[in-house]
């Protein structure tokens, strides 16, 4: 859009009103040369003064035949200029159907005293200026599982990986171009707690010409805003981006701009469990070095006849139905987690996660998982009736124990599982063994 400001003074004279100004003129300077010279020195001099008078103050009416659809406008004194507002090279454009507006036309005319006329045209071309970018905005990216809560417009999950696109991008301009020599939009970060995570690209875009319907004219789009950083939901579930976006400006004046900040959202995602407690001391070590504390419980005396393990008064005797501190864990995904993220998608807690022990493996540990049991939701371990617990035999055992998650909150994340194992000590009891 240009506000075209013309101003132009027009002197048109007829050719009535010259010749009466020749005559006056040609009679005054013959009739002074047949007096005095005193006397004609004094006569030119009030003749000269009349006639600059009579042609400086000599009252012209002007008028505009065509002024162009109404564009223009002409004062009294001659001066003509553009109406305000009246001129926009896009609505030229659009008025000329996508064809480039060389020039329109006005006709001026001038009226003397007398009523003789005279008239002439002024071409004007309409040229166009450089605007800056109107707007910078996102396009929404949708999908997601349905169970989720609603979409905004920019995000990814957290454990998305480099390059996944966040959101598209999207610009318009008023500068709609009539010929095909568009221009582009360029875009570029300028800050934000994002600015390390986010890049965009496809990198300019073209703003589309007139007539265009897809993109609409005037508008630029192709370029997204991409991760190129790594992301998690607990440490922030978002981060602000602000973005400018430069127009190539092939008209004066060059390279405007436009400035935005979006919103990018980080979606959270289930992560697996973790067991805390499946070494319970470390007798002055650092974690994970010897000599580890283990679990433990008290061997079952022998039988001479079946059945030869434990027996339920056994087991609740001596302890053996509360092998150590039960298990615990914990979860990335604890709705309790510190820090600057928000309440979590899907519920994982904690109080959700459910124990189990893995299926036995004779390449790990033959029969052992099968002389244990672990409560389901509290974690605790106990030695199982007819469990074959042998001190003399056996001694140190290594249980494999499972955690899953549990959503609580129907989210659409299938529940993980985290593996681990143990040491049991057997403890001997003693005493003659032989029942």
């Amino acid at each position: 859009m240009i506000q075209l400001q013309v101003t132009m003074t027009l002197l048109v004279l007829t050719a009535t009103t010259m010749g009466k100004f020749f005559f006056l003129y040609v009679f005054s300077r013959v009739s002074m040369a047949m007096k005095p010279k005193f006397f004609i020195n004094r006569v030119l001099i009030f003749t000269d003064l009349f006639l600059f008078f009579l042609l400086f103050f000599c009252v012209f009416r002007w008028t505009l035949d065509d002024s162009c659809g109404d564009t223009f406008q002409i004062s009294a004194g001659g001066v003509l200029s553009v109406k305000t507002n009246a001129i926009d090279y896009e609505d030229a454009v659009a008025a000329s159907n996508g064809n480039d507006p060389i020039h329109c036309t006005v006709t001026a005319r001038v009226v003397d005293n007398a009523g003789a006329f005279d008239t002439m045209v002024v071409a004007v071309k309409i040229a166009d200026v450089n605007e800056a970018p109107t707007a910078l905005n996102l396009i929404a990216k949708n999908g997601g599982p349905a169970a989720m809560t609603a979409n905004t417009d920019c995000w990814t999950y957290e454990n998305a990986s480099l390059n996944t696109v966040a959101c598209g991008l999207s610009s318009t301009d008023l500068d709609i171009r009539a010929i095909p020599s568009a221009q582009t939009h360029a875009y570029s970060k300028t800050g934000g707690t994002g600015n390390g995570l986010y890049g965009t690209y496809n990198n300019p875009a073209t703003v589309a010409l007139f007539g265009s319907s897809t993109p609409v004219a005037g508008t630029a789009i192709g370029a997204s805003v991409v991760l190129i950083g790594g992301l998690d939901f607990e440490t922030s579930a978002s981060y602000s981006l602000r973005l400018k976006v430069t127009d190539s400006g092939s008209q004066r004046p060059f390279s405007l701009s436009k400035t935005n900040t979006i919103t990018i959202y980080v979606k959270d995602v289930n992560e697996a469990p973790l067991l805390t407690n499946l070494v319970i001391g470390t007798n002055g070590q650092s974690p994970g070095t010897s000599p580890e504390v283990p679990r433990t419980v008290k061997e079952c005396k022998e039988k001479l006849s079946a059945p030869f393990g434990c027996t339920d008064s056994e087991i609740t005797a001596d302890g053996r139905d509360t092998v150590g501190a039960a298990v615990s864990s914990s979860d990335p995904d604890d709705d309790t987690t510190t820090g600057t993220g928000t309440a979590h998608d899907f519920g994982w807690t904690e109080s959700s996660h459910k124990y189990s022990l893995a299926p036995a493996d004779s390449t790990r540990n033959g029969d052992v998982q099968d002389f244990f049991t672990i409560d389901v939701n509290s974690g605790q371990i106990m030695a199982t009736v007819n469990a074959l617990l042998d001190f003399e035999s056996m001694g140190r055992l290594r249980l494999y124990v499972e955690v899953t998650d549990q959503n609580i909150n129907n989210g659409w994340s299938s529940p993980l599982k985290a593996e681990g194992s143990l040491k049991i000590d057997l403890v001997s009891t003693l005493v003659n063994d032989v029942w």
